[in-house]
């Protein structure tokens, strides 16, 4: 039962943790390019999500329902209930993937952007990637820092043993 509390904690905060933020980064770019954008900017496809008004209630739930598929992946992904003995690098590997295509599931879906506009795909990728680089910097230096301090347990657990 506990294991069961513990996933749906695990849950509830990845999910939480990927539409804050993304509702911010939205909020924010919408309220940028309305400083500098005239209203004919808002009627192009691709920035529906942003609209002239502000984001609209179809735009949050969307967003959500990514959030809570992240969230869901997140937790299968990230957590030892799952996968206990596959690599971390793998499992990121494999959210990763998971995540692009459904990004670009929702994107293609909710029509975020025109199906032949190829710049703003690219845009989408190139963002993704960027961003992605930027959060997984922090998993590659704890990943770092806890093999250093395995190693040095190790050697500590190797020398008291042979000694005695």
């Amino acid at each position: 039962m506990n294991e069961k509390k513990g996933i749906g904690r695990l849950f509830l905060f990845y999910s939480v943790m990927a539409f804050a933020p993304s509702i911010l980064v939205m909020a924010l770019s919408g309220w940028i390019i309305s400083r500098v954008a005239d209203d004919s900017f808002y009627k192009l496809t691709e920035f529906s999500l942003l609209g002239s008004d502000g984001m609209s209630y179809q735009s949050i739930a969307q967003i959500f329902l990514l959030s809570l598929i992240f969230g869901a992946l997140l937790t299968i992904f990230m957590s030892e209930i799952f996968f206990k003995k596959v690599m971390l690098l793998w499992r990121y590997m494999i959210f990763i993937f998971l995540s692009s295509v459904t990004l670009c599931l929702f994107a293609i879906i909710f029509q975020w952007f025109r199906i032949d506009m190829r710049e703003a795909y690219l845009t989408m990728a190139l963002l993704f990637i960027v961003f992605f680089t930027i959060g997984i910097i922090p998993v590659i230096i704890r990943t770092k820092l806890n093999d250093k301090r395995y190693k040095k347990l190790l050697s500590e657990y190797k020398s008291k043993n042979i000694d005695d």
